[in-house]
């Protein structure tokens, strides 16, 4: 009698579901020379935390993104630096945008599905000089920038991503104000909100004229709210309302703009208006990260669950832990992929998930104190040692690809 092998708890999948990890351009190609975020640095952040070389994932994104393949993935998810392509108001670098070509085409030979992001975080000094995304010419010079890239690249392009997390850059900005160009302005919150809108909105026509079969959306880090008192009126109001402007507002302003919804899933807090701090908000070593954050995968699958009204299909693009326990970072990959799983068998069409990050990276105001990568890089030699939950995440992918190839036979 043959032995009946065991199926991996993790297994069902669709078959075309898209398996990746994420970067920004920023974050680890280095010297990034023309952008704000660099400037920033260098007033705001110690030597030894600057983005710098970085991971010099300029010259060795072909050894990267094969590591990629080799691990089973088949999507990356990735984005351009403007202050590269366009490092003077009005001067687009060809080298630069040649680099960015020899990039793309190197993912499709590693036969990589290609989430391409134009705008992850980061301007040019010469754009926030001229007041960033609340200047009123702010969508025109994005625009600008957009229609200059669109065609080059088109041919190497799956997904089009126009604007990464748009709630993140306003809270950095004109609320927690640490970001390049930042100041506390609920006036001009509101200003920036309505042009990342408009240029959101513009940029999909321009890429759905200019390359009608392209799927264009935009990505959200949404927080998953628990209230702390589920009786209390003003408690739920505050969550609705949380809920209605960092997310929906969005969706509702550029409606029928959206192919599919990019979803980033890092955070889950709780709304209490009373005295107590409940005994529930109390975090262990194990349950958080090492920035802080609460580890709580069932919010992912509320986030999902959420998202369901708009019958579009949802990527996961973004979902990661800050961590040097690789056991610990396992453990968050498969509990969270397995709240994937719970929205699938729920109807809930999720056609992708990327991990942040496929490497470790600079981490914005944390400099390199945070690593989130499936590959640490040793900085000084850029030697790139592939992490155990890369391994883990491989071997997921291994068995749905299995489990399907055994369906089908």
């Amino acid at each position: 009698m043959a032995k009946q092998v065991k199926q991996h708890p993790l297994t069902g999948f669709p078959i075309d579901f898209l398996w990746g990890a994420a970067t920004s351009a920023f974050q680890v190609e280095g010297n990034n020379i023309h952008a704000d975020f660099w400037d920033w640095e260098q007033t705001n952040l110690p030597n030894e935390q600057r983005s710098g070389q970085a991971i010099d994932h300029y010259h060795h994104f072909s050894e990267d993104f094969a590591l990629a393949k080799k691990y089973q993935q088949n999507a990356h998810r990735l984005s351009l630096e403007w202050s590269r392509i366009e490092p003077a108001e009005g001067v687009f670098d060809l080298l630069e945008i040649d680099h960015y070509r020899q990039v793309l085409q190197e993912l499709k030979k590693q036969n990589l599905v290609v989430f391409l992001t134009l705008h992850h975080f980061t301007n040019p000094e010469w754009f926030t000089k001229m007041g960033g995304w609340k200047s009123a010419k702010a969508t025109w010079f994005f625009n600008r920038f957009v229609q200059k890239v669109v065609p080059e690249f088109a041919p190497w392009v799956d997904y089009w991503i126009t604007i990464n997390e748009p709630g993140v850059l306003l809270y950095h900005l004109y609320i927690n104000s640490r970001w390049p160009g930042s100041e506390k302005s609920w006036f001009n919150y509101l200003k920036t909100f309505y042009h990342l809108v408009w240029a959101h909105r513009q940029a999909y026509h321009f890429i759905q004229q200019r390359v009608p079969q392209a799927r264009v959306g935009v990505v959200h880090n949404i927080t998953c709210y628990s209230v702390t008192h589920p009786q209390n009126p003003l408690e739920n109001l505050v969550k609705w309302w949380k809920s209605l402007t960092e997310t929906h507002l969005f969706y509702l302003l550029s409606y029928k703009t959206h192919d599919f919804l990019g979803v980033n899933y890092y955070f889950h807090n709780y709304i209490n208006l009373g005295q107590e701090k409940p005994e529930r908000h109390n975090l262990t070593r194990s349950n958080q990260s090492q920035l802080g954050w609460e580890i709580y995968p069932q919010g992912l699958y509320r986030v999902l669950k959420s998202l369901k009204r708009y019958h579009l299909p949802i990527f996961i693009t973004e979902n990661g832990l800050a961590t040097n326990d690789e056991t610990q970072r396992t453990k968050f990959l498969t509990d969270h992929l397995a709240a994937v799983l719970h929205a699938l068998r729920e109807q809930i069409v999720v056609k992708g998930y990327f991990y942040w990050s496929l490497l470790d990276n600079f981490e914005w105001t944390d400099g390199w104190q945070a690593n989130f990568g499936l590959i640490g890089v040793n900085r000084k030699t850029m030697h790139r040692l592939p992490k155990k939950t890369i391994t883990v995440y491989a071997e997921i992918i291994r068995a749905n690809l299995s489990s399907i190839s055994k369906k089908k036979s």
